[in-house]
């Protein structure tokens, strides 16, 4: 059976996570919490209007959720995953954040209720039969009008596609091009209200990285973001 279709078991590699992660992106960055401030700080300068409720879908261990709070401070925040085991140690450094797996039945009594949803380098472990429908739940969940911020890893990025496939809990990553998750979106209801590349530099190059929110027209960067709108 192909690697890309099975279902890679999250559970199985939550207590080293952190460790792979930082093993396989320190050409780019020796500091792995770099990228989720960094993904954040984006976040929090496109969407400046603190929402009321905050929630991360597919949260992991949690590395996100400090940063959502940090930039976020008067925002209600939540965050689910499918692995059980992630959530569980995600909860030891986020006490004051609820915590749920997500089932098939996570979306009940969870119907039009953020305002904003964050999720970072998710839609690439989801299956691309099951993208749309996976779409259409998130967009449940959320208000009219509220928010949907999406990183995704740039397929079109050489470096980026020699780092997922030497990561493990990458085997069954599909990347998406951004016209797909752009259709995808509009296809459940969303409107685009933005859309960059963005991470571009590695550390030996830092210095040039406040220039990248001038150069997100450019399909150099290692990731993607798309802000869109629920209508």
């Amino acid at each position: 059976m192909d690697n890309k279709s099975k279902k890679v078991d999250f559970d199985k590699y939550a207590e080293d996570y952190e460790n792979i992660l930082k093993k396989d992106l320190v050409f780019f960055e020796s500091e792995n919490s770099y990228f989720s401030e960094y993904k954040v700080k984006i976040t929090r300068k496109v969407i400046p209007d603190e929402p009321a409720e905050i929630l991360e879908f597919g949260c992991g261990t949690g590395r996100n959720l400090k940063y959502l709070r940090e930039y976020f401070p008067a925002s209600k925040l939540e965050g689910c995953d499918i692995s059980q085991k992630s959530l569980d140690i995600s909860a030891d450094s986020n006490k004051k954040t609820e915590l749920f797996l997500i089932d098939g039945n996570f979306t009940k009594n969870r119907t039009n209720r953020y305002d904003l949803i964050f999720i970072s380098n998710v839609y690439h472990h989801i299956k691309p039969e099951e993208r749309k429908s996976t779409t259409g739940k998130i967009a449940d969940l959320l208000k009219h009008g509220g928010k949907i911020m999406i990183f995704e890893h740039n397929p079109y990025n050489l470096l980026t596609r020699y780092i997922v496939d030497r990561c493990p809990f990458d085997e069954d990553a599909v990347l998406l091009k951004p016209k797909e998750l752009k259709n995808l979106l509009k296809e459940n209801t969303f409107c685009i209200k933005q859309f960059k590349y963005t991470l571009f530099f590695p550390r030996i190059l830092k210095i040039f990285r406040p220039i990248e929110s001038f150069i997100g027209f450019i399909p150099a960067g290692g990731q993607y973001y798309i802000l869109a709108e629920k209508i």
